[in-house]
């Protein structure tokens, strides 16, 4: 995604600038590799897709790819597919050219018929449970209750970024979106639509909701290198001084990697005097399960 608007070096420095990131692998997100680290994955190929996929023959990619969004975080792929739309409907506003609208039937259609299927077919076996866990306990509650008191006020997810990464970055991640959305409002500079709408979507979801979870902030996470790597690389192109940003880029991979490790190292040699998780049981077992089933399985025994 980088690449698109800058050169391979500097799209690479910030790729692994992303990766290394502290937040990244923090409990439930890449270390732990359960449903969070796929719906990333899911989450970064159809914003992917549609930035190299909108104009091809191969459109439908896009559809497909919030479809597996869709299967793997429930309401986080209607976030998705709410900005990808929204995206596309702004395009006018730039001089753009919009989809016609045999596009985006088509690309709602595949986006949204597995996730349909799949709630039909929970819905028809057994309806009661499926109401109760998946609507009631899993969706609603999160919105209007904290969910197993899990709660927090509106800078919940600014103090755990500050524990993470330090004040300085969010500052820059900051100054990344009011420079987005200046340039998309004075300069109508299109390049930064996408990233601006899902930072400003996911940023106003995270507030409302009241159940606060560290890991549901991590959909943010790329959005927000996007948006100060691209703040940088129109920097970099005014002033041309290439060896700086390579400069800034290596020694901010270098301090996150020095985080990162020591964090690791000192989980590790925690762990045998302070075990987190039970090494069997339904906790551990729900990791790699889809979350209704985990829930319906372990109930009933």
């Amino acid at each position: 995604l980088a690449r698109k608007f800058s050169n391979k070096i500097y799209a690479t420095l910030l790729t692994l600038l992303f990766f290394f990131s502290p937040v990244l692998w923090h409990a439930h997100m890449l270390r732990a590799g359960d449903l969070n680290a796929i719906g990333l994955v899911t989450f970064l190929a159809a914003l992917t897709a549609y930035v190299y996929l909108r104009d091809s023959k191969h459109f439908w990619i896009i559809g497909a790819c919030v479809a597996l969004n869709f299967l793997t975080r429930g309401f986080v792929g209607l976030l998705l597919l709410g900005i990808i739309l929204l995206s596309e409907f702004i395009r006018p506003y730039f001089k753009q050219t919009r989809w016609p609208v045999r596009r985006f039937i088509i690309t709602i259609a595949i986006a949204l018929l597995p996730w349909l299927a799949w709630h039909l077919t929970q819905y028809l076996g057994n309806p009661s449970d499926y109401i109760r866990i998946y609507w009631q306990e899993q969706f609603f509650s999160r919105i209007y209750l904290p969910l197993q008191n899990h709660s927090g006020d509106w800078l919940f997810y600014f103090r755990f970024l500050k524990a993470k990464l330090g004040i300085w970055y969010l500052m820059i991640f900051g100054l990344s979106v009011v420079f987005a959305v200046y340039k998309i409002i004075w300069s109508k500079r299109s390049a930064s639509v996408l990233w601006c709408f899902s930072a400003l979507v996911f940023i106003v979801v995270l507030q409302a909701m009241r159940t606060k979870l560290n890991w549901y902030v991590l959909p943010l996470m790329p959005v927000l290198y996007l948006l100060a790597g691209q703040m940088f690389w129109q920097v970099y192109d005014r002033v041309k001084s290439h060896r700086a940003v390579v400069a800034i880029c290596l020694l901010a991979l270098a301090v996150h990697l020095g985080v990162l490790v020591n964090s690791r190292v000192s989980a590790l040699q925690n762990i045998p005097s302070n075990p987190t998780f039970p090494v069997s049981g339904p906790w551990y077992e729900g990791k790699v399960l889809p979350a209704y089933y985990w829930y319906s399985h372990f109930e009933k025994r």
